[in-house]
């Protein structure tokens, strides 16, 4: 039963299935009605769709390992299954996603259908939205008008949630996309009777849950919080019982840490200015541009009004500007103290190879490789000696690597010859050239790797700005009809004045409106970014985001 396996990958991951896996993941199992075989044969299907091996699943993927043909509706589908909106599946958002679609019921089939377009949560949909929903499920250009004239049965020009489903009741062709889906995935996994039977037990256990008040992640997440709000008591005793006992242990070392605050605060006085006295002045230049920049910045992102356009798109520009000139002084910070490192760089490695040569394990590599070479010096000299000279000069030499022959032990005993100091003065050298090398070695690295993350953490605070802000090229600008109500934002397009009221995302390749819940952009198919994403999510999006956080998940 389920999706095929190979008995390799069985062997292969079976183990860390049982040591680990499976342990993390009981709550979620016991939760769904999973036994520990079905997350076992979930778990190794899971690794096979991976074909990255990344510990998470694509959006690519889960179409290629499905054979499906990539639509709106398939995306959207990803979607619900991808509960913290990442792109991506990890194996517990896969198990819950999985049984969640798989046990939908012509009911639920009918609200999922219905959520997708009704963004507002208003429970109603209007004849265009109802349109659009129609070309997306059957990914067409045009609806079949006779689809439209059904829904619009009373001629109202719109539909509610419990008329959609009474119309799809009786006609559930209208849902033969999704419905189509659902035997794809039921069929890839433990099979369309398995599933049967496991809808029964959610329209019998959760049914309060899955009413059509709640959409589809609320409906997910209040499932899965029934088990977790039973657990959370428990730990919740546990934890009132041990607050007892440590009470006054607790009590104790506040009364403690109190006492030690003030040694620390003069401590860290201390380390403050040391840490002033040490910048350079470009470096206080940065932090200069850096705090014109945030201040810039929040104000920039206060409520203005359509008349304080132009102030706004000015304040931008002056933001952007201000940008630049924090990262010429950055990058003039990062090249003046990776040149104050590397002055250092060969002091340093001179004062390391002379507490090297101080230790005994210096000590002992001098006298060794200079007996050593002491050794090679006489002998390859006794080798054009006299005939006495040439028999012992073989005694001098070492047989191997690493070794000091017994000819250079006894002759080191008994000479005064004041070649030895010349060797252990030029073997000393070599300890401290490689220790300068090796010094300059790593500030070059450290150099490198400061400069690297600095240049990260420009880009990064340009992608924050941009997406907070608008970028510095942005057509779109959030204005508000009240400052006084944060709620009254809308969006308004400069060149073609087109708004756009409530939350929307901004595609960061083309400047397009993205709807919420798409994971690209379909003016220019770029593919939204993790930081998009997170930005631009629906209220209720981020709710049931922030559930599902607050499991784990």
């Amino acid at each position: 039963m389920g999706a095929a396996v190979s008995a390799h990958n069985k062997a292969k991951y079976q183990n860390h299935w049982e040591t680990v896996v499976s342990q993390e993941l009981e709550d979620t199992l016991i939760t769904l009605g999973f036994t520990m075989e079905d997350g076992s044969e979930l778990y190794h299907t899971f690794r096979e769709i991976d074909s990255d091996n990344g510990g998470e699943i694509s959006v690519d993927e889960f179409h290629e390992f499905l054979g499906l043909t990539k639509t709106r509706f398939t995306d959207r589908v990803f979607g619900i299954l991808d509960t913290d909106g990442s792109g991506m599946l990890d194996l517990k958002e896969f198990m819950i996603g999985i049984w969640n679609y798989c046990t939908y019921d012509l009911k639920l089939m009918s609200k999922f259908a219905f959520s997708i377009f009704d963004i507002d949560l208003e429970g109603e949909l209007n004849l265009h939205e109802c349109d659009a929903l129609m070309r997306m499920l059957f990914d067409t250009e045009e609806t079949d008008h006779d689809l439209i004239q059904l829904i619009d049965s009373d001629g109202s020009g719109s539909v509610t949630q419990d008329e959609f489903f009474a119309i799809t009741e009786s006609h559930p062709h209208m849902l033969q996309p999704a419905l189509d889906m659902q035997r794809v995935l039921r069929t890839k996994f433990f099979g369309v009777k398995y599933w049967e039977k496991e809808t029964k037990k959610r329209q019998k256990e959760f049914a309060a849950f899955d009413s059509l008040q709640n959409d589809a992640r609320q409906s997910i997440t209040e499932i899965v919080l029934i088990k977790y709000k039973a657990k959370q008591a428990e730990i919740q005793r546990l934890k009132d019982k041990r607050q007892r006992v440590f009470a006054m242990q607790e009590e104790a070392a506040r009364i403690e840490a109190e006492q030690e605050q003030e040694v620390e605060k003069e401590i860290l006085e201390e380390r403050i200015a040391d840490i002033r006295k040490s910048r350079v002045p470009e470096e206080e230049e940065e932090l200069q541009a850096w705090d014109s920049l945030q201040l810039l910045h929040e104000q920039l992102t206060a409520p203005y009004t359509l008349d304080e356009i132009e102030e706004k798109r000015a304040k931008r520009a002056e933001m952007w500007a201000q940008y630049d000139d924090a990262c010429e002084k950055a990058r003039k910070t990062i090249q003046v103290k990776n040149e104050q490192r590397m002055d250092a760089a060969e002091s340093d490695g001179k004062a390391k190879a002379d507490d090297y040569l101080k230790s005994d394990t210096g000590k002992s590599l001098i006298s060794f490789t200079t007996k050593t070479q002491y050794g090679v010096t006489v002998g390859q000299r006794w080798k054009e000696g006299n005939h006495m000279q040439r028999l012992l000069a073989p005694l001098l030499l070492p047989e191997h690597d690493q070794q000091l022959s017994l000819g250079t032990v006894l002759l080191t005993r008994v000479s005064n010859d004041p070649i030895l100091n010349a060797i252990k003065a030029q073997e000393e050298q070599k300890v401290v050239k490689d220790y300068v090398y090796d010094e300059i070695d790593r500030v070059e690295n450290i150099n490198a790797s400061t400069k690297k993350m600095r240049e990260a953490d420009m880009v990064e605070v340009k992608a924050d700005f941009a997406m907070n802000a608008g970028s510095a090229t942005t057509r779109w600008e959030r204005l508000y009809v009240d400052k006084g109500d944060p709620e009254s934002f809308y969006y308004y397009n400069l060149d073609t004045g087109e708004t756009h009221e409530g939350e929307c995302a901004i595609c960061e390749s083309c400047d397009s409106v993205i709807q919420a819940e798409d994971q690209r952009c379909f003016e220019c198919n770029a593919p939204r970014s993790k930081r998009n994403r997170a930005l631009f999510r629906s209220i209720d999006g981020l709710v049931g985001e922030a559930a599902m956080a607050s499991l784990g998940l």
